[in-house]
């Protein structure tokens, strides 16, 4: 849904991504990150919203003018292409493919609100999916009277 002023952002990593690359190496690491990568760019609308790696295993997606419900709604795409891949990872005590935890989050315009503190609340979120079992996704709106709770 198109609102002025809200946008979301979701932050996603692969599960046990450490493992993968131990048991598969760097270069099937690599390739594993690109077609993830590959996978999270076709759930955005281009030209509009943006998906890049974040670092390491992380991604970050960014959609302007975004309520939560539709940030969730491309948070599960992702997610469900993901495991469409079916990237083989016999390490993951997860799932036998490759899965990944996403925190997402939306913010109303505010000048008390930084790009730091959306993204501190999108990885909170991001944490609690991975201390909550992984593979999954959390979500909260952010609000400014958040900062000082």
């Amino acid at each position: 849904m198109n609102i002025p002023g809200l946008d979301a952002i979701i932050l996603f990593d692969i599960d046990h991504f450490k493992e993968y690359n131990d048991h598969y190496g760097h270069v099937m690491g690599d390739e594993c990150l690109r077609k993830v990568g590959q996978a999270s760019a076709s759930c955005i609308n281009q030209g509009v919203d943006l998906a890049a790696r974040y670092g390491g295993e992380e991604f970050a997606c960014i959609l302007p003018h975004t309520d939560i419900h539709f940030a969730v709604k491309i948070a599960e795409s992702v997610q469900q292409r993901i495991q469409e891949l079916k990237i083989v990872h016999e390490a993951s005590p997860v799932l036998e493919f490759v899965t990944a935890s996403f925190g997402v989050t939306t913010v109303q315009y505010s000048p008390e609100i930084s790009p730091s503190d959306i993204i501190a609340m999108a990885d909170k979120l991001l944490y609690k999916a991975k201390v909550s079992g992984r593979n999954r996704i959390e979500y909260a709106e952010f609000r400014a009277d958040a900062l000082y709770d």
